[in-house]
């Protein structure tokens, strides 16, 4: 069942992001490298252990949450400021 909701959070969520949205105790969700992430979990600030993979995955990681929120991130337009209304997120993304 665990590899089941991996694939069904990649595929549909925000891969391992996903249980932290879902967890509504957290109210931030910082990520500044492919393996540098924090949470704000009721008001207190911690680190994570997220690694997407490589600086490479996580700008397509970033480039992919754009395009499922109607966001454009690329080259010429590096930043991009969506919304989630189902899961309730404002999300910022740049790539550089």
């Amino acid at each position: 069942k665990d590899i089941i909701k991996k694939v069904f959070d990649f595929m549909f969520g925000y891969g391992q992001l996903q249980k932290y949205i879902d967890d509504e105790d957290i109210s931030d969700i910082d990520g500044t490298a492919y393996n540098c992430f924090s949470i704000k979990r009721s008001g207190v600030r911690q680190k994570v252990n997220i690694d997407i993979g490589s600086e490479r995955y996580f700008d397509t990681y970033c480039k992919l949450v754009a395009i499922r929120n109607n966001g454009i991130l690329n080259e010429n337009d590096n930043h991009c400021r969506v919304t989630d209304e189902k899961n309730r997120l404002r999300i910022n993304l740049s790539v550089r």
